[in-house]
């Protein structure tokens, strides 16, 4: 009994720790908000677009947002989107990188960024940036200086003009290998991203399009759907009973990732057949297996939700005008294309993800190594010989795997049998499994408590490959393809010719005015011309900084 106990007792410590997520959650009034900000404006197809991006909660006294996960789209004008990512937002903060196409035509592009919840406002209040990208053997489908929409375009929202954050550079003409001082002072802590390009290559008035667009009045009053995701990447959905799509609520859902870093999620649905599950450290591209619960006398349909919206508003795009004087910052952005050695970031910080949660069945049963035992030519034979408090029997002409209680004998006569994290009812599949492809099977022969949903019993099976040895996923469920976080590496410059022609000669995304002041230094590049040292971000109450220098290099 005590033993019992524990298991119970470790359950309910691990739904306590669960439960704040989902106090905070439900929070109707949640409203987020996103700065984003990029190293430049005009990008060649091919190249990286540095971001930083501040995520912040609106009318609260605690400014930081519940969101740890930021959604980035490029998109060209008709609404085709060429690139989507997810990034790991930490201390209210996501930095990382988006890579272009190499195909991409030359026009003008847009890039959005909104946490889950901002889909509740409606796209309208994605922050939003105009690109310039350039193809040098793809002429633009439109041409570049078209700056009307297909339709009115209404009047916005006001936005507060940003501050000056008293920007200088210690001289206004520097020689190639020279070092630029540079000094930031201001009367407000900030959080700060600077960057060094070329005159004409980052156009403020192309960010922050959201603020020129009035949101449609239906949109105000919408009823919340979207919740933040406070521990890392989610999937969400509905059950419907197949037969009249009407919600069915209270039914028992799994989630399982059988590739990568194995996860396994159980949870209710509501009311209105809803459900969400986070996937707390799901990375790159993974195949994430949902299914129900079964009922003799019912059959669901799962409706799985697109983690990227579908809803775009109408763009006021601002004229991209290009003149002989941007010619030649083209060209730098050409030649330093060509080098290989424009997009190289030049300061990364490494962001550290948000705090997992920890492996639900660690601790709480017992592993059993299929390769500590001597060759055993049935899986059956596994579970009856070696596996202990787990027995085939044999009920009907068909075989079942089942648990007992080793105090008491009481046989589970329904446990929850995984095979690689993914629930498996059809146990004759998993008896046909050759033992010389299952790695281990872990079982607790207990009542298990995980999601808030007591199981009698678990086993669960992992294979060598995690491919669950060769059988198809099972029919009840659906099989949805997820992109976690991109990768973030380290990135050091490469040069690769004998000058040094780097487009992107700085940029610095966590750049801090401590006590009102900050400064820093940088190397110049070997090209002549005219740079610009831009700074954004914005002050610890909120409020937008923007602050420019330009400085010549001559030989």
């Amino acid at each position: 009994m005590q033993e019992r106990w524990y298991h119970i007792w470790i359950g309910l410590l691990l739904l306590a720790s669960v439960q704040p997520v989902f106090v905070r959650a439900n929070e109707k009034d949640v409203r987020e908000e996103v700065l984003l900000t990029t190293d430049r404006s005009m990008y060649f197809a091919g190249s990286q677009v540095l971001f930083k991006a501040d995520i912040r909660r609106q009318g609260s006294d605690h400014p930081e947002a519940s969101s740890t996960v930021l959604y980035l789209e490029v998109f060209d004008p008709a609404n085709r989107v060429v690139v989507q990512q997810k990034s790991p937002v930490n201390g209210g903060t996501s930095i990382g990188s988006i890579l272009l196409p190499e195909d991409l035509v030359t026009g003008t592009y847009f890039i959005r960024a909104y946490t889950q919840v901002m889909r509740n406002r409606g796209p309208e209040h994605f922050w939003t940036n105009q690109l310039l990208v350039i193809h040098p053997g793809k002429k633009p489908e439109v041409p570049l200086m078209k700056a009307v929409t297909d339709g009115p375009v209404p009047p916005g929202c006001p936005m507060a003009p940003p501050m000056p954050c008293g920007l200088q550079t210690d001289r206004v003409v520097y020689h190639p290998g020279e070092v630029v001082h540079v000094r930031m002072t201001s009367s407000a802590g900030a959080h700060l991203s600077v960057r060094v390009v070329p005159s004409g290559a980052f156009r403020e008035s192309h960010n922050g399009l959201q603020y020129r667009m009035k949101p449609p009045a239906a949109r105000l009053d919408q009823q919340t759907a979207w919740y933040p995701e406070i521990r890392g990447i989610s999937i969400s959905g509905r059950v419907v009973y197949a037969g009249t799509q009407t919600p069915c609520s209270g039914v028992r859902v799994y989630v399982g990732v059988k590739d990568g870093e194995e996860q396994f999620h159980v949870t209710h649905t509501d009311s209105s057949g809803y459900f969400v599950v986070g996937l707390q450290h799901l990375a790159q591209h993974q195949k994430v297996f949902i299914t129900t619960e079964k009922q003799s006398d019912q059959r669901f349909q799962i409706l799985v939700n697109n983690n990227f919206s579908p809803d775009f508003a109408t763009l006021p795009m601002q004229p991209m005008k290009i003149d002989s004087d941007d010619l030649g910052m083209i060209n730098m952005l050409y030649i330093a294309r060509q080098a290989q050695v424009s997009d190289t970031l030049l300061h990364v910080k490494r962001l550290d993800t948000v705090a997992w949660l920890p492996n639900p069945f660690q601790g709480a049963g017992q592993r059993i190594l299929l390769k500590d035992y001597v060759e055993i030519p049935s899986m059956a034979e596994v579970f009856n010989e070696i596996v202990p408090y787990v027995s085939v029997h044999e009920n009907k002409g068909k075989r079942m795997i089942e648990t007992f209680d080793a105090r008491s004998n009481t046989p589970f006569r329904h446990p929850l049998v995984l095979l690689d994290c993914i629930p498996f009812e059809d146990h004759e599949a998993l008896l046909a499994l050759l033992p010389s492809q299952v790695e281990s099977v872990e079982v607790i022969s207990d009542y298990f408590l995980i999601g808030g949903v007591s199981v009698e019993g678990l086993i669960n099976i992992s294979t060598y490959q995690h491919n669950l040895g060769g059988l198809a996923l099972p029919l009840e469920g659906v099989s949805v393809e997820m992109d976690g976080f991109a990768q973030l590496t380290e990135q050091h410059v490469v040069q690769t010719s004998l000058q040094d022609v780097r487009a992107l000669i700085y940029w610095n995304p966590e750049v801090e005015l401590n006590n009102g002041q900050a400064s820093l230094q940088f190397p110049v590049n070997d090209v002549e011309g005219s740079y610009d040292v831009i700074v954004t971000g914005l002050t610890e109450s909120g409020e937008r900084i923007f602050d420019t220098q330009t400085f010549q290099l001559k030989p």
